[in-house]
């Protein structure tokens, strides 16, 4: 287990920038004015309907109603409008910062997720959003709307090596060079092969965000690709101050996906809350294969250290978008809506593992 020391930066503060994007609807309108079709993505002519059908079935008695939206964009949703509604789901819109735990705020968008998690010797922050312009808005913006100082980021972790959460950090170390950036080893390298790597031609069918499985990357990851700092390696710790996270390489979304645990309080109550890599479906079998082993792996870890927390790095993960505005008109006595509970947390993996088995009949995979 390594220790690091945090390190402080001297830049100021930036003021916050308005960004003004299309909310899904608008991002449907285009679609149809294009031409393109949204249509369903048919299962393979070989698929196996008798486990597609047992797998859905097991997937949404364990769901229930209280993860039903986890059952419905994993299972339904995902699998056949994977590129039409299920990205659609994620069209970028600005969304306001928010404090979500008394030591956890959201700084994000409608697309993907940054949390900060302040200590008593400073701020670590998970995820840099797209791009520079996204970073200085809704991170360096959002932390000033919310309180936070910048300058107080010690540590930036990378969840995994796509450029929507790794974009904005080569912007904000250079802004704030006491920071350090943290990723895994497998996935620093990751990241430095995508800089030489086939950029994906442009699909208009594709997503903003729509990273793996369908070409290489987008031709702006790699112009965005930070310097290799800390690697972090499977459950290794880091302390700063009166936080503790702990640190689990998740694989298959990339092959180094990180995943955290650390504890947050909500009105001085604990709780222990994680943030898992992806749990996005791969395409291929064999990666199946091991996105099975992995959500395992992690059921198991997540059950010992208690993890009753919620929290992601899509709001679709998460449900962020439900889950925030229930927390602005929070009322004293209200619970935490992303505290689902230990039991549901468990539940919640044994769903993503149905739903990939029905993933993998669907696709004739044997």
């Amino acid at each position: 287990m390594r220790q690091f020391a945090a390190q402080k930066s001297d830049s100021s503060n930036r003021p916050p920038r308005t960004a003004i994007r299309v909310l899904g609807i608008t991002v449907i309108a285009g679609m149809m004015c294009a031409g393109i079709a949204y249509s369903q993505t048919p299962p393979a002519p070989n698929a196996d309907k008798d486990a597609m059908y047992e797998h859905l079935k097991k997937a949404q008695k364990i769901a229930g109603l209280d993860l039903y939206p986890a059952f419905s964009r994993r299972c339904l949703v995902d699998q056949s409008y994977r590129n039409t509604i299920s990205q659609s789901n994620q069209a970028f819109a600005a969304m306001e910062p928010l404090k979500v735990f008394d030591n956890l705020y959201f700084l994000g968008h409608n697309a993907v997720s940054a949390w900060a998690l302040t200590t008593s010797h400073g701020i670590i922050l998970f995820d840099s959003l797209d791009n520079p312009e996204e970073a200085k808005t809704f991170i360096v913006g959002g932390m000033a709307k919310v309180g936070l100082n910048p300058t107080d980021i010690k540590y930036l972790v990378i969840t995994h090596g796509h450029g929507d959460h790794f974009g904005g950090a080569k912007y904000l170390k250079e802004t704030y060079p006491g920071m350090r950036l943290m990723a895994s080893k497998i996935d620093w390298d990751f990241m430095a092969k995508s800089q030489s790597a086939p950029a994906r031609p442009p699909r208009a069918d594709d997503g903003k965000n729509a990273a793996g499985g369908r070409g290489g990357p987008p031709a702006e990851w790699a112009k965005l690709v930070p310097d290799h700092d800390l690697d972090i390696e499977d459950a290794q710790k880091l302390t700063l101050g009166d936080a503790t996270v702990t640190f689990y390489i998740t694989p298959p979304h990339t092959p180094g996906a990180v995943t955290t645990v650390f504890k947050v309080t909500d009105q001085g109550q604990p709780h222990v809350a994680a943030i898992y890599g992806s749990f996005s479906i791969p395409a291929s079998l064999e990666d199946k294969k091991v996105h099975l082993a992995t959500l395992a792996r992690w059921r198991g870890i997540a059950q010992a250290a208690g993890v009753d927390t919620l929290i992601a790095n899509h709001q679709t993960q998460d449900q962020s978008v439900d889950k925030l505005e229930l927390l602005r008109l929070r009322r004293a006595g209200d619970p935490n809506p992303y505290v689902i509970g230990k039991e549901a947390y468990l539940r919640l993996l044994d769903v993503m593992s149905e739903c990939t088995l029905f993933a993998e009949a669907r696709a004739g995979q044997k």
